[in-house]
């Protein structure tokens, strides 16, 4: 056997073993490249509201809600209403000194800013019907639906993957000379003719194409897939980010109330970030009881998303409003860069919409690359067993 011989079997092999896996991974990515719009259209009574000033500020919509439902309390709320949008409120059952006749049964609520009531409820669950259809695709794309176990299926798939790519690319190479005049017709389509070979053109092809692509996104599969149990332990034993509270174990609380609100937060941490020359506007604001802090998080678009490498998060004492840390991946070391990296570059949010319809297309690119590689593979196999079959008759 030959090393090319050899390299084309593992290529055949790892791609049928990983064939089902990527197919899932690319359709349920496609659909996942605009989740937050899709999400918002299917429910739109849910997240729309008419046009109009608001009335009430987040923060007053969490008080309101606490008041309503003192079963409950908010632990995140965006920073300002967007005119036309509901402000979605995350929200927990209390841990304590409130008896429930039932389990809260939801995590969000939606709160109109024009006049305070709520839209509705839901828990952040997967499923099919339209509240929990996205979530649904989101559990099915990063685990199988099959927890902790599914995750790291899909992280080994990702390595497969990055294997696959780069077996595939020697074996577009050729072994004669002139080199790049032997390589040029790898990089071209031709329509001419039978079937069969332009699948074959199309698979080499758009692979070349778009090899550096599918070589990140296979990367940040297995990093996400495998994000504790090996990519993270070998980035921060190369290049360790700075500590942070959330390093350490959570002391026991001592279910004493907040000193401030998200209201207090929200000031409090926005002084701090101009005091930094810090121009993002606030994003969101969370309350973390265990850690007995609220975390005010800045964005480049004043909404929860994560260009670049992601947000700039304030962290301070629900007592006091005392800074307790400040989570800039910026300003860290290069393995917390690439750790804060992974993220964005595999969800298509590092530089926006721009990058959002590039993920979009190797979604595609890659549904094509797997549908036509197991086309050509079963047009072989069926010409192989007919040539058994003349030859065991004659």
């Amino acid at each position: 056997m030959t090393a090319r011989l050899f390299w084309y079997q593992v290529h055949k092999y790892v791609g049928l073993a990983t064939l089902a896996f990527l197919v899932v991974a690319a359709a349920t990515g496609i659909l996942l490249v605009f989740e937050k719009e899709t999400d918002a259209a299917l429910n739109s009574d849910l997240f729309a509201v008419p046009a109009g000033a608001a009335r009430f500020d987040p923060p007053a919509l969490a008080r309101r809600l606490e008041a309503a439902h003192p079963e409950l309390h908010v632990i995140s709320i965006p920073s300002v209403a967007h005119n036309g949008e509901s402000v979605l409120l995350t929200v927990a059952e209390r841990a304590a000194g409130h008896d429930a006749a039932q389990p809260l049964g939801y995590d969000q609520a939606f709160m109109s800013p024009l006049d305070g009531s709520t839209l509705g409820t839901r828990a952040t669950r997967p499923g099919i019907g339209r509240r929990h259809l996205m979530q649904g695709i989101y559990t099915l794309h990063a685990n199988l639906v099959a927890g902790t176990w599914g995750g790291r299926l899909m992280g080994t798939v990702g390595l497969l993957w990055l294997l696959e790519s780069l077996v595939g690319f020697y074996l577009t190479l050729p072994g004669r000379r002139p080199f790049f005049a032997k390589w040029k017709p790898a990089w071209t389509l031709s329509w001419s003719g039978h079937w069969p070979r332009f699948l074959l053109r199309l698979h080499r092809a758009s692979g070349l194409w778009v090899l550096v692509l599918t070589l990140v996104f296979a990367y940040s599969s297995f990093a996400i897939g495998l994000y504790y149990e090996a990519f993270e332990p070998i980035v921060t034993a190369i290049s360790p980010p700075a500590g942070t509270p959330f390093d350490e174990q959570a002391p026991p609380g001592d279910g004493h109330a907040p000193g401030i609100g998200f209201a207090d937060a929200l000031e409090l941490a926005g002084a701090r970030a101009r005091e930094d020359h810090l121009a993002w506007p606030a994003a969101k604001a969370s309350y973390v009881p265990e850690r007995s802090m609220y975390g005010v998080m800045f964005s480049r678009t004043g909404r929860e998303e994560y260009s670049g490498i992601g947000p700039i998060t304030y962290y301070l004492d629900d007592r006091s409003g005392d800074l307790r840390f400040v989570d800039n991946p910026y300003t860290d070391s290069g393995g917390a860069k690439i750790l804060r990296a992974t993220y964005p570059i595999h969800s298509g949010e590092l530089a926006g919409t721009v990058t959002r319809w590039i993920v979009l297309a190797l979604g595609i690119v890659l549904l094509e690359m797997s549908l036509s590689g197991l086309i050509i593979w079963w047009s072989k196999r069926t010409l192989r067993l007919q040539a058994l079959a003349v030859a065991s008759r004659s």
